[in-house]
């Protein structure tokens, strides 16, 4: 008897359920395509699943100069949501965030524990996929005008006969400099999840035959180390299985990898080198958590020069930021240190070129088969850099649909529409800001109740110049001079270097501005000290490096400064960081202390209200934020030329974009602090005022409003706490009509 085949019809059909395929599929859903999310584990959410539970990292984390990076949008929305509910990190509470997420949506339809097994194309398009149910014993036909392949191991597109390409490209293939000589197959090793819990009382672990003696048959003891403080669990440095096919390999792989995991539990339970006897193994994956296999060809491959030299894609619809992360390739067996991370001068862009197939025309992708060389595919493959991807690659498929256009023809003819459905969507596309001509909030008149001054005079102590220090800020129409407090042992010099970043979205010392030294003499305690810059600079952030001189202290605030930098320079002490240009350890590396520098700005205007209307919803050219003097109170006013009925009200606060957020760490805080937490909103018309909401424990970085309607010819918005700072922050308020 044969299994009867179903066939189903979708706008949008998502081959793979991993956290970029997520976000896809609320794309596309939200914009108002039917989706089918189809996945073939009983968990969604990939490598970040409750299965595997691999913490969500991408441009912050492992850099140097990647500030305000953490990436925004659908993911961003899905990681405040899960801080909320979910702060000491439970992986089955985050599988219920995911899940409530995906189920909020009505045009999208979940198939878990469904595998794709072939694909039904016609010249250059899918035009079906075939899929059995492993639980349900159905077998189903999905068509749609456009698929989107968030396998990781670029599955659909291998089935589909899409172009790949799998192991190490040589140097000469793109000029590559990290790349090896001689291409060849090897790719990054997986991990296999395990980890152990403290019982409260004796344990005995007897290993089983099948495990492997990790002293003998391993160089773990050796060239790596199981940490002392956290034996209890997986390191991602237990990798195997690089020289082998990821795919048609994999059963050779996971025997090896399970017999590696019960040996090293082994190893720690029965050496006596771990005070493990209370320990049980409580849990052990099923499968590895991959890094790399296929990667799918576009008509762009993003190589390791475009992720160095930052390239200023036109079609940009993410952005990256990690280091290229390339790991020893033999894993527990190799005598190279564990990895390297060659760390970039700051984020890079992903065009929507390298997100699409070459040659089949209705294939996306959202995945780390993105199309990138092994080299690049080192910080490509993120989760959180391919969350940001999804969430584009998934408004693309739904204007391929909407249109009736390949991907191909999307770059070519409806780009600008895709930025636009993004940048409304709260997603970032680097340069360019949300314009929208329904907006009602960038013609009216805009007041607010006070705004912060650039710069902070109170000072908490003073720290020693014995390193170098930077000040990296913004300036608007000028900076004319900076001051700072310092107090001197003798009388000597404050030498400083001013540089300005490689692009836009930068922060790091790239072209030298100017130079110069301010004498000082012996002071006990620190006075004002001014360095006449006279920058002939306008809208950009510079980085103003002060150098060492041990005989100087600089006073510092406790207060930090929103959206400005101190940074201290430090020796680097890791032999894993590496310099990306000169492919050699790094000597010292900038890091940003719990403390800001005092100082004025002269003229400096970094908090001002109109960058409540530019369009710009994160740091890029300027700070782009209205801060008030305090929280409650403060308000924003937006008075319109004409009563007329309103729709919506959406306002786009501060969440913290500097903060690290791990969303399998415990946390002693449920909210970014920087988040507006409760506020009221008043309506007026003929001069008579109402209160219309009142919004109370608000924790998500987008708040829209509905308006019902109701007719004004001023909105109010008073603010009444923050959920911990001690200042209102907004990056940006629209409004529309009904």
């Amino acid at each position: 008897m044969q299994v009867e085949t179903k066939e189903l019809s979708y706008d949008v059909c998502v081959v793979g359920g991993g956290l970029s395929g997520v976000c896809a599929a609320i794309a596309a859903a939200r914009l108002g395509s039917r989706v089918a999310l189809i996945n073939n584990r009983g968990y969604i959410g990939g490598n970040a699943s409750a299965e595997l539970y691999i913490t969500v990292n991408g441009a912050t984390g492992a850099q140097e100069f990647n500030f305000f990076a953490r990436e925004d949008g659908i993911i961003e929305e899905i990681l405040l949501e899960n801080l909320h509910r979910n702060p000491a990190g439970n992986r089955y509470i985050w599988d219920a965030v995911l899940l409530d997420f995906i189920f909020a949506e009505k045009n999208i339809d979940l198939y878990l524990n469904t595998t794709v097994y072939a694909a039904d194309t016609e010249g250059d398009r899918i035009r079906a996929v075939d899929v059995l149910s492993s639980v349900s014993e159905e077998c189903y036909r999905f068509s749609a005008p456009v698929f989107i392949d968030d396998t990781g191991d670029g599955t659909l597109g291998y089935l589909a006969g899409a172009h790949y390409m799998v192991g190490r490209e040589s140097r000469d293939t793109y000029g590559e400099q990290i790349a090896p000589e001689v291409a060849d197959n090897w790719v990054q090793p997986s991990t296999l999840v395990f980890y152990g819990v403290d019982t409260g009382k004796p344990v005995k672990y007897i290993a089983p035959r099948f495990a492997m003696n990790v002293e003998k048959e391993t160089k773990l003891l050796q060239n790596r180390v199981i940490p002392p403080d956290s034996f209890a669990r997986n390191q991602w440095y237990y990798e195997l299985g690089g020289d082998k096919d990821q795919a048609h390999g994999m059963t050779d792989i996971m025997n090896e990898q399970r017999a590696f995991v019960y040996g090293v539990w082994d190893y720690i339970k029965n050496s006596g080198k771990f005070p493990a006897e209370n320990y049980d193994l409580a849990y052990v994956s099923c499968m590895p958590a991959k890094r790399e296999w296929r990667r799918l060809r576009g008509d762009v491959v993003l190589t390791e020069n475009d992720l160095i030299n930052q390239t200023q894609f036109d079609d940009v619809i993410a952005y990256g930021g990690w280091s290229i992360d390339l790991h020893a390739l033999e894993g527990v067996y190799s005598d190279d240190i564990q990895n390297r991370h060659y760390i970039l001068k700051g984020i890079f862009r992903i065009p929507f070129r390298a997100c699409y197939s070459e040659n089949i025309s209705n294939l996306l992708v959202a995945s780390r088969c993105m199309s990138a060389s092994h080299v690049a595919h080192g910080s490509t493959r993120l989760i959180a850099t391919l969350s940001m991807v999804g969430h584009a690659v998934g408004a693309a498929a739904h204007l391929c649909a909407k249109h009736g256009v390949s991907a191909r023809e999307l770059y070519r003819s409806h780009m600008d529409e895709l930025r636009f459905v993004l940048t409304k969507g709260g997603h970032t596309v680097l340069g360019t800001p949300y314009r929208d001509a329904a907006d009602l909030a960038q013609s009216a008149k805009l007041t607010v109740s006070s705004t912060k001054a650039t710069g902070v005079t109170k000072a908490d102590g003073t720290v020693r110049l014995d390193s170098a220090m930077a000040l990296v800020l913004p300036v608007g129409k000028g900076l004319p001079s900076l001051s700072l407090f310092a107090a001197a042992a003798e009388d000597t010099a404050l030498s400083y270097k001013v540089y300005l970043p490689s692009n836009h979205e930068s922060y790091n010392p790239e072209t030298l501005l100017t130079s110069g030294s301010v004498r000082i003499p012996a002071l006990a305690t620190p006075e004002k000290v001014t360095l006449p810059l006279c920058l002939d600079v306008q809208d950009r952030y510079v980085f103003i490096q002060l150098e060492p001189n041990d005989k100087l202290s600089l006073a510092f605030s406790r207060e930090m400064q929103p959206m400005i930098l101190t940074l201290v320079r430090r020796k680097n002490e890791h032999e894993t960081t590496w310099d990306v240009e000169k492919r050699c350890v790094k000597d010292y590396m900038y890091r940003q202390p719990s403390y800001s520098l005092c100082f004025e700005a002269e003229g400096a205007d970094c908090y001002a209200k109109e960058n409540l209307t530019n369009g710009f919803m994160r740091p890029y050219d300027g700070a782009n934020l209205w801060v008030a003097n305090g929280v409650d109170g403060e308000f924003i006013e937006l008075a319109l030329d004409k009563a007329q009925p309103l729709d919506k009200l959406v306002l786009t606060f501060d969440s913290g974009f500097n903060r690290v957020y791990k969303n399998a760490r415990s946390y002693d805080f449920d909210a970014m602090p920087e988040v507006v937490r409760d506020f009221d909103v008043y309506l007026a018309a003929n001069g008579k005022e109402r209160l219309v909401q009142s919004v109370r424990d608000n924790y998500q970085r987008i708040c829209s409003l509905p308006m019902g309607g109701k007719t004004a010819d001023r909105v109010k918005i008073v603010f009444r706490a923050t959920n911990g700072v001690n200042a209102v922050r907004v990056f940006g308020v629209s409004l529309y009509k009904a």
